[in-house]
């Protein structure tokens, strides 16, 4: 199944998903960002925690085991497995960010994407 064919109903049904196996592996931290406004890149980023390298690894299984049930793949990882704090798989449609809380708090995405967001909407 190719995203495109997706509607956006059934993106954030699969997201949905995906969201709910991410956290019961334990992530610490879940949260779906809606940027389909902001960028052509993606629909959503989907930002999770893990408490370490090995349980980011571990996520990420997750993340592929849940989408490929429904014949998706990722385009592109960003990351290296077993030693990075901050991995990326991109689907098209979603971008699965999968990081240390460490990471989260010092780069600050969320923030970055609803400060891009506001700004858009007063414009």
């Amino acid at each position: 199944m190719r995203d495109k064919e997706l509607s956006i109903d059934k993106k954030l049904e699969i997201i949905k998903i995906v969201e709910k196996e991410l956290l019961l592996d334990k992530s610490s931290y879940v949260n779906i960002v809606d940027v389909s406004k902001k960028t052509d890149l993606t629909d959503f980023f989907v930002i999770s925690v893990a408490n370490s390298t090995i349980h980011i690894n571990l996520l990420l299984g997750t993340i592929k085991e849940k989408m490929k049930q429904f014949s998706l793949s990722p385009i592109r990882k960003d990351g290296s497995l077993g030693n990075s704090n901050w991995v990326i798989l991109d689907y098209g449609f979603v971008i699965f960010h999968i990081m240390t809380e460490e990471v989260k708090n010092f780069y600050n995405i969320e923030n970055f994407w609803e400060k891009e967001l506001n700004l858009e909407e007063e414009n």
